[in-house]
């Protein structure tokens, strides 16, 4: 049986609803990114197959579409990485928020 999420309550506090829109628009932001990227790479199988069959150097017996390949997959782990602290600031702003709505309704 498959595992899945309980749904979001409607009754979310309005803290909570802003992060989850700020890491949905973060998360679709950084997905335009990594396909506009895959675009690239997908062209060297079409328009770009000169550039993409060239080798890096003269010498050297590395392709650019290898090259371009593993650039690629350190650049989706860095973009990962800066979506994961931009989230977790969205998160811990939230928290922050949160502590200080609840301080204040302790002080009423």
């Amino acid at each position: 049986m498959p595992v899945t999420s309980p749904p979001l309550s409607p009754a979310l506090a309005p803290v909570e609803r802003q992060i989850i829109r700020r890491r949905l628009q973060l998360r679709f932001g950084f997905s335009a990114i990594v396909c506009v990227l895959y675009g690239g790479f997908a062209l060297g199988y079409g328009p770009l197959r000169e550039l993409f069959a060239k080798t890096v150097t003269a010498t050297s017996p590395v392709v650019f579409a290898l090259a371009y390949f593993v650039f690629l997959i350190v650049l989706f782990l860095l973009l990962e990485f800066i979506y994961l602290r931009l989230a977790d600031k969205s998160t811990a702003i939230g928290r922050n928020t949160r502590a200080d709505e609840a301080a204040a309704y302790a002080d009423r």
